[in-house]
């Protein structure tokens, strides 16, 4: 009789916790996004440094939604050394200060052996400013095939990069030389584990991954469980739990010391789950969450997080992680048309954003998240990548194309960093240390000190 009442009391509690989870994913209506116009975009050629050394012509440009583009150019000629070390360059017109006009509405505000500072607003609804940035270092003799993925260890000593979806490469940033190459069948994705030691964790064989210790150059263990191709890894803070996304639909958490998942997090999102964000929740979304499911102590993996996801299906999700069992959706937001959710990253609390396949850009605070804070479009193709720094967001679009931009500081959205040099799509970027790297498939991994 004991046994029976227990038996029926376990029945009721998980009635009450399916009722409690879906009466709160049953209540969350999906947010259509409207169509929004494209920002304005100024360009240069990716190489202007050679240009201007060589007292070339710098061409430059404009291109805005409903208008042709505009270019200009200015001849170098004209710009001489300068004997202050902080602006190696100035110009010999407009007595020589260091910002001139062109001809047709452009104006140099700065030019130094790394960047190039321009605007333009001669037209009515386009007024744009940037600032492009040279890389600071092309590892161009390291790889020969395009790269779709990279990543660079904590320490700032190793880089890791999946090159053309078939081997992965280990290579020292400083001395640029190989420390191991692996061939594991289909590659797709990679991440260091954020410890001292150098061990890399990436996909292959479609729906594996494999942990691999540098130092003993062997793996050590195969973590099994997604039935397609792995789309996305990502580590917690303390590298013992790991987050991947596939195209069968799912998120699985792993603890790295185990061979199976612990937990699907997202069990049937019904597209590929493109890209993942994990963050600590503020108090009110763990106050809401413990007034809807006390059935279960917190996971202490877990305590506190919330995951940010989206994929092929049009939408942008974030669930709660505050317990394994119910994972309770918080919010979801609907791309308009046909835009699929191709990256995703919180940024600096409360803000996070997320980029598409047809080029849009959203920005979302934490404590209002029925509308974006900015949206808007650039005229670069898919954001296939971007990483949060300094409040705003650092984004790689299919033009090869990678550029800053931070709507809080700046309302007007017309102020950018552009990171030159890409002649193709940028598949990857990651930041660490105050510096910018990315993955190009034209080959090439590139540097950047952020500003």
């Amino acid at each position: 009789m004991k046994r029976k009442t227990m038996a029926n009391s376990s029945d009721k509690r998980q009635k009450v916790d399916k009722r409690a989870a879906a009466s709160t994913n049953d209540s969350i209506e999906p947010r259509e996004i409207p169509r929004v116009k494209a920002l304005s975009r100024l360009f240069t050629h990716p190489q202007w440094d050679n240009l201007l050394f060589n007292k070339g012509q710098v061409w430059i440009g404009i291109k805005a939604e409903g208008t042709t583009i505009v270019g200009d150019c200015f001849d170098t000629q004209t710009m001489t050394p300068s004997e202050s070390a902080a602006s190696p360059f100035t110009t010999t017109v407009n007595d020589k200060t260091s910002s001139f006009a062109c001809k047709t509405g452009f104006r140099v505000h700065g030019v130094t052996p790394r960047t190039l500072e321009i605007s333009y607003d001669q037209l009515p609804t386009v007024a744009s400013r940037a600032t492009f940035h040279l890389p600071s270092k092309t590892f161009d003799k390291v790889f020969t095939k395009n790269i779709v993925n990279v990543d660079v260890h904590s320490s700032g000593q190793y880089g890791a990069a999946v090159c053309g979806g078939e081997m992965l490469k280990i290579w020292n940033i400083e001395t640029e030389e190989i420390q191991d190459t692996i061939k594991m069948g289909e590659m797709n994705t990679v991440k260091w584990v954020p410890s001292p030691q150098p061990t890399v964790a990436f996909s292959c064989d479609a729906n594996s991954i494999k942990l691999y210790s540098v130092d003993r150059r062997r793996t050590f263990r195969t973590l099994r469980g997604h039935s397609a191709k792995v789309h996305e890894l990502l580590f917690l803070e303390k590298g013992k739990h790991l987050f991947s996304s596939a195209q069968d639909g799912t998120v699985r958490l792993w603890d790295i010391n185990r061979a199976d998942p612990i937990m699907t997090v997202v069990l049937n999102f019904g597209a590929t789950v493109k890209c993942l964000s994990v963050q600590t929740a503020d108090t009110s979304i763990r106050e809401a969450y413990e007034a809807t499911a006390k059935a279960s102590p917190p996971d202490p993996a877990l305590d506190g997080r919330v995951l940010l996801y989206g994929g092929d299906d049009q939408h942008l999700k974030i669930v709660s992680l505050l317990q394994r069992t119910p994972t309770m959706e918080l919010f979801k937001f609907t791309m308009e048309g046909r835009s699929i959710v191709e990256s995703c990253t919180f940024l600096d609390h409360p803000y996070f954003a997320c980029g598409t396949d047809t080029g849009q850009v959203l920005y979302f605070d934490w404590r209002r998240p029925d509308r974006p804070l900015s949206h808007w479009r650039e005229t670069r193709g898919s954001i296939n990548c971007m990483a949060g720094y300094k409040g705003g967001v650092i984004c790689g679009a299919a033009d090869g194309s990678c550029f800053y931009r931070n709507p809080v500081q700046n309302e007007r959205n017309d102020v950018s960093w552009e990171f030159c040099g890409g002649d193709e799509q940028i598949s990857r970027l990651c930041v660490y240390n105050g510096t910018l790297v990315t993955a190009c498939l034209d080959g090439r991994i590139r540097k950047y000190r952020l500003p």
